[in-house]
């Protein structure tokens, strides 16, 4: 095993010659042992392969220095009958310009920004990269949370700071989960936060419960995530911990109806006679973002394995 990883990086060593990278050896060579490799093997034995020699975030540079880019890479193998190198590559790309764009939103929030000035530098930062923009949606909500402290020993303490801060930051949030979908892929982001995190893992309801009164969630997107659109690891036990907010929701929807109903057919109801309060809930939205349909939204399999927790509802 040691022989062959040795062999593997000593090959991969030699193709990043400059000599052969600008002649086109180098691609040429590399492109045929994938393909070769790939008509026997999967995708991820040859992403360990590249791991393993330390070449899994460098095969673009087998390719001459003009034209490492990721339209090239992509016209590339695609030409070459390797679509699996193409869509490996759009994550590696992807993964690149995350992190550049997580350096970036750590220095901005280490200058003291605010709102304004972080949306302005993420903007910045993401103008001409093609970020996947339900991957921005958590790298955003992890580099928030991450400039966060809530370290007290007081753990209720602890707990106030927390969601205090999520609700300083749900105004930037909400400027970038703006679909059913990209909802979606910050809630599951929140999920492998609290997962993650010991001091905020009892917290993931009333974290839903704060960006929910904010317009930062919609109920919808709550409702698909609690039916299927959590991730599989672990998804009983946040379900769980949801079930009393969920219960909540249902039965405020349901009142609201029956209001609606009974205002509808009898004439003796005024203006003045509302439903029962239910706080936030019976919010007037506006404008598309608000009305759509998420049971199209493909379900986000994350890998996360957590432990029972018990939650009321504030």
């Amino acid at each position: 095993q040691y022989e062959l990883n040795l062999l593997q990086s000593l090959l991969f060593r030699a193709l990043q010659d400059d000599s052969k990278v600008e002649s086109g050896v180098s691609l040429r060579f590399s492109t045929e042992f994938f393909k070769a490799f790939l008509a026997i093997g999967t995708m991820e034995e040859l992403v360990t392969l590249l791991r393993r020699a330390k070449m899994e975030e460098s095969v673009t540079d087998f390719f001459p220095i003009n034209r490492r880019s990721e339209e090239h890479f992509t016209q590339h193998f695609t030409e070459a009958g390797i679509p699996q190198m193409v869509e490996h590559s759009r994550k590696t790309f992807a993964d690149a310009k995350l992190k550049e764009v997580a350096k970036e939103i750590k220095m901005a929030l280490g200058d003291g920004n605010g709102v304004t000035e972080m949306a302005e530098a993420i903007n910045t930062v993401t103008t001409g990269l093609s970020v996947p923009e339900d991957r921005l949606v958590g790298v955003i909500w992890n580099s928030v949370m991450d400039n966060g402290d809530w370290s007290t020993k007081n753990q209720q303490q602890s707990h106030l700071n927390a969601l205090k801060h999520v609700q300083t930051w749900a105004p930037l949030l909400e400027q970038y989960a703006t679909s059913a979908k990209l909802e979606l892929a910050l809630l599951n982001a929140i999920q492998v936060f609290c997962y993650e995190d010991a001091k905020v893992l009892k917290l993931f309801p009333q974290i839903v419960k704060v960006l929910y009164d904010m317009d930062v969630l919609d109920e919808d997107t709550i409702m698909f995530w609690y039916r299927k659109g959590s991730s599989q690891k672990g998804r009983h036990v946040f379900v769980a911990d949801m079930e009393p907010l969920i219960k909540w929701l249902q039965e405020a929807d349901e009142d609201e109806e029956d209001g609606k109903a009974d205002r509808s057919h009898n004439d003796r109801f005024d203006e003045s006679r509302t439903v029962r309060n239910r706080g936030n809930i019976a919010k007037t939205r506006s404008g598309d973002r608000y009305h759509r349909k998420v049971n199209d939204v493909e379900e986000t399999d994350l890998a996360v394995e957590i432990v029972d927790q018990p939650f009321a509802v504030p």
